[in-house]
């Protein structure tokens, strides 16, 4: 949940634990999504997501997002929509304080659902695409087409005789 703007002080000592796993690269490479809800329609959920996210790349994982426009944001949208709280870097849930798990939304639960889906398929793709080095250049090249931009680099980081250098492909 989202508590006072952040994460719950339990995932913040859960977070602290994880320094061993990251020491050892244990989640390298590791998918990694993240959802949140809290009692205000904003309740700062983006900070929770975001500490999620940082988190995740800090142990080298490869972070799925929500993938889906933000709902109910015109006049023909209704708080039925899928991502009615428009989020892009997972998936935000709200209830009202009083009542807990059982007031969130169904299109709630539905668009959870949805970034569930979006991380199995990723899954997925990756167990049968055993170059992920080509599909790692389909995806600069198509996020470089939606930026609309004329050019897109990758970095590779190697350690050749103890001496880490960038590689520019």
């Amino acid at each position: 949940p989202t508590y006072m703007g952040g994460v719950s002080a339990e995932f913040a000592k859960f977070k602290d634990w994880t320094s061993k796993r990251w020491m050892e690269g244990a989640w390298r490479n590791k998918l990694a999504a993240g959802f949140t809800a809290s009692a205000s329609w904003n309740g700062d959920k983006h900070n929770t997501l975001y500490q999620l996210l940082t988190l995740a790349l800090q142990h080298g994982m490869v972070w799925v997002g929500l993938g889906l426009p933000p709902g109910y944001n015109h006049s023909k949208g209704s708080a039925e929509d899928l991502n009615r709280l428009g989020a892009s870097v997972g998936a935000m849930a709200q209830a009202n304080a009083d009542q807990g798990i059982e007031g969130i939304a169904a299109s709630d639960f539905r668009t959870m659902e949805a970034l569930g889906r979006r991380v199995a398929d990723s899954a997925q793709r990756r167990r049968e695409e055993p170059d992920w080095q080509r599909v790692i250049l389909e995806i600069v090249r198509w996020l470089a087409e939606v930026v609309d931009v004329s050019r897109a680099y990758v970095y590779e980081n190697r350690m050749d005789d103890a001496e880490v250098r960038a590689v520019l492909r």
